[in-house]
């Protein structure tokens, strides 16, 4: 089988655009849903800023969590991983949510 399509979910850190937290039940549950969609998925720790029109330069620790999948399944569940990281938004209280597919990046 090849999988040759990718989703990352990139979960921040923070809550309420700059207030840190800890992210890790948020972590586990997006592992949980890529898990359910695909058959696993695989966290990393990164590093990154972007710029909030309310708070300014946001600089925090990110995890990606991604998934790897077939061409079936990424035009099939494209839908659901917009709506697990819009409802993430909101839950976080963030401006947006970055979701990466096949290297291309969408702000939710």
């Amino acid at each position: 089988m090849k999988l040759s399509h990718k989703f990352s979910i990139y979960v921040p850190s923070t809550v309420d655009i700059d207030t840190p937290t800890d992210n890790t039940e948020k972590v586990k549950q997006t592992l949980s849903f890529l898990s359910s969609l695909f058959g696993g998925a695989t966290a990393t720790q990164s590093r990154g800023a972007w710029v909030s029109e309310s708070a300014g330069l946001v600089v925090e620790d990110v995890t990606i969590c991604y998934a790897y999948c077939s061409t079936v399944q990424r035009y099939k569940q494209l839908k659901r991983v917009k709506e697990f990281a819009k409802a993430l938004r909101e839950e976080m209280k963030q401006d947006a949510i970055s979701l990466e597919v096949d290297r291309s990046l969408m702000f939710i």
